[in-house]
């Protein structure tokens, strides 16, 4: 029985390039994924904030002709479409004023200020109106925000990628011709 040749220098070395840059791939990745995951939350929450600020001004002024006009503002909208939704309680909790996508209910059991994750599938964000006589919610749909999250995420991983293929295209050895 003959002895198998020992692989070659360069053998070797292609092969730990090539585990390294898998594992440094795979970490750069996962680094990424929770990077933009936490950013982009901050960015759709920041969204939710100003919206429902805004939102909350323009219900406040007291104008019931405007009121009811904002009610049906959404009545056109496809609903499933419409991956951003409001609606404005009374001081009884009972939803007042809505838009199409909004629940015909609360969307949470008490009023809440501030962020919070509705058991139907959205994250709200209440607004306090009246000095606390009303609560404004406004939301998005969690399937809207892991969307956004991991469109952005395979983005940057898919531009990482690209970066090393050509980096390693770049980084072959030069054949003699």
């Amino acid at each position: 029985m003959t002895a198998r040749p020992l692989p070659s220098i360069r053998a070797r070395l292609t092969k730990v390039l090539v585990l390294a840059a898998l594992g440094w791939g795979l970490l750069m990745s996962a680094a990424v994924w929770l990077t933009v995951r936490d950013e982009v939350g901050e960015l759709l929450d920041e969204t939710l904030h100003q919206s429902a600020e805004v939102l909350g001004r323009l219900l406040s002024v007291g104008d019931t002709a405007f009121q009811q006009a904002a009610g049906h503002a959404f009545d056109d909208v496809r609903p499933d479409h419409e991956q951003f939704a409001w609606q404005l309680l009374g001081g009884n909790g009972q939803v007042l004023l809505r838009s199409a996508r909004a629940p015909v209910g609360p969307w949470l059991p008490l009023p809440t200020p501030g962020f919070a994750d509705a058991a139907s599938g959205w994250r709200v964000y209440g607004l306090a109106l009246s000095g606390g006589q009303r609560m404004l919610y406004v939301g998005q749909t969690r399937e809207e925000r892991t969307e956004a999250e991991v469109e952005v995420a395979l983005t940057a991983m898919v531009a990482a990628l690209a970066l090393g293929a050509v980096s390693a295209w770049w980084l072959r050895p030069a054949r003699a011709a």
